[in-house]
């Protein structure tokens, strides 16, 4: 196994080094602010999951927006519901869709573009 990561002082111990030995697995550190063109998940799949959180966000909140207008609620009227226990289950299905899409072919054709893209072979 490969693992890929920054130069965060957290995770660069003797420690967790020993561990990823005793684990048989190989590490190669990515210079402090050049993950974004030699990380893999940075160079494709982390935008594109900001991307499809972002946009089930913005539809949460056009729907509770226009289900008030719809409703005969004036603009200056409208509340959008932030509370936790309103968005923690949302945010919870809106992860397990991301997670069906990065297993689905076309999830994995984005993460396959990340390790060609950072010439990772």
């Amino acid at each position: 196994s490969l693992l890929i990561w920054d130069v965060f002082r957290g995770q660069v111990t003797d420690k967790v080094k020993k561990k990823l030995m005793d684990l048989n697995i190989e590490y190669v550190y990515v210079p402090a602010n050049m993950t974004h063109f030699f990380q893999p998940l940075d160079l494709t799949v982390n935008g594109c999951a900001k991307q499809r959180m972002k946009k089930e966000f913005i539809t949460y909140y056009s729907n509770a927006v226009k289900q008030q207008l719809d409703s005969g609620k004036q603009l200056d009227d409208i509340e959008v519901d932030f509370r936790i226990s309103v968005l923690k289950p949302l945010h919870a299905h809106w992860l397990v869709d991301l997670y069906n899409f990065f297993t689905s072919t076309k999830g994995s054709d984005v993460i396959s573009k990340g390790w060609r893209k950072s010439e990772i072979q």
